[in-house]
């Protein structure tokens, strides 16, 4: 057998090894980045039922999450390659995050705003319709769960004119249901604020420099739902649920959870970090709410707001916690959610009816870029290494033991 024949026969024999060796290799990659990983995250996760009193009764659970921020379905069609590529990944892993959020199977389900990231661009009906069809499609609900929505800037804009708001408010009413509302959970007032709609509020009261005390409210605006809310039975605990997060000041800590900064006071177009101080300080001593849920900084924070020893109309302390981002987002590495466990508020004279705790996510693009695309090029390396041999090769080894051959003497 010639030089040619042997080398020929050496891989023709250890290609079926190699191709195997792949496809278990492959298989294992496969199951771990898209499958293992999730559920590992699922299980280091549980709701924190544990720090409530044994009170006989199963706790009632529920769900916050915040910023899914869902594409339009046309926006994939409309990028280039690259984009087209970055839209299916990010749609992909919120399905597989809700994946794992709902094997927590909770009770109540609470969309803290931007469910959508242009529901405020769109002016057609229809394509709002396709819209909400596609976060549907994203996030399929049990018929026994309980959803709950709340307008955050990206779904209803910020400081846009009045015709316009108008419309886009239309769109958003017709799917998701009303700007505010109050809804009671295990005998906890939930309350629903419109927080693009109270900034939007905020400015005209500034502008005419009169106090909230002088401010007469917009009519079925949320300043008017804020008092009409004081007015109602105050014995039951009030969770506020806000997309934009309360006033605090730009050197307050948010914990150690939290993966860097802090939220600091920031306003440009169509977004504003935080509320401002009055209107933080409306809220608190209006509501008195026993614990804040906001969103829309992507990044978690654990904040206590400080009751003021000079202001003797001050509230008590007040916590408030921002909710990580469910989504994928640039100044995070892991996505997540909250889960807020309740009991009966009554059988709790001593202790908090509530239990909350951060769950984190895989983020898919960060298994994208640093699991999948350096094995896959590595396995292009390998199997370009174990290649067939070319015929010029083959000619080039012919010519090579012709060569030895006749060197040979023989």
């Amino acid at each position: 057998m010639g030089l040619r024949e042997r080398r020929t026969s050496r891989t023709t024999a250890r290609r079926p090894l190699v191709v195997n060796g792949f496809r278990i290799f492959w298989a294992v990659v496969v199951v771990w980045g898209e499958l293992a990983v999730y559920l590992w995250s699922a299980s280091s996760c549980s709701w924190p039922d544990g720090q409530l009193p044994a009170t006989g009764k199963a706790p009632t659970h529920v769900m916050l999450l915040s910023d899914p921020q869902i594409k339009p379905p046309n926006a994939i069609r409309d990028d280039s390659w690259l984009g087209s590529l970055g839209g299916i990944v990010f749609d992909v892993s919120l399905k597989k995050n809700w994946r794992v959020a709902r094997r927590f199977k909770p009770d109540v389900v609470v969309f803290l705003g931007d469910m959508l990231s242009g529901g405020k661009y769109v002016r057609s009906e229809n394509e709002y319709k396709q819209y909400f069809e596609k976060f549907q499609d994203t996030f399929p609900m049990s018929n026994n769960v309980s959803v709950h929505y709340m307008p955050g800037n990206n779904d209803v804009g910020m400081g846009v004119s009045h015709a316009l708001s108008k419309k886009v408010r239309a769109n958003y009413f017709s799917a998701f249901g009303p700007f505010n509302y109050q809804t009671i959970i295990r005998d906890h007032r939930f309350i629903f604020l419109d927080a693009p709609g109270l900034v939007d509020e905020d400015y005209q009261r500034s502008a005419t420099g009169n106090s909230y005390d002088q401010w007469i409210p917009v009519p079925q605006g949320p300043v008017e739902f804020v008092q009409k809310m004081s007015l109602e039975d105050d014995t039951k605990p009030v969770v506020l649920l806000t997309h934009i997060p309360l006033a605090r000041p730009d050197t307050g800590s948010c914990g150690a959870l939290r993966e860097k900064g802090t939220i600091r006071r920031g306003v440009g177009h169509g977004y504003q970090n935080t509320f401002g101080k009055q209107t933080t300080s409306f809220l608190l001593k209006t509501l008195h709410p026993t614990v804040v849920f906001s969103g829309d900084n992507r990044d978690y924070c654990d904040y206590t707001h400080k009751a003021s020893p000079n202001d003797m109309d001050s509230t008590d302390d007040i916590r408030e916690v921002t909710i990580k981002s469910f989504s994928m987002a640039r100044n995070i590495v892991y996505p997540g959610f909250q889960l807020l466990s309740l009991t009966d508020p009554w059988t709790t004279a001593h202790h908090k009816s509530y239990a909350d705790r951060p769950c984190s996510l895989p983020n898919q693009q960060v298994i994208l870029e640093s699991f999948y695309i350096p094995l896959m090029i590595l396995s292009m390396v390998i199997c370009a290494a174990e290649k067939p041999y070319q015929p010029s090769e083959f000619l080039a080894d012919g010519a090579a033991y012709a060569k030895l051959d006749s060197g040979s003497g023989f």
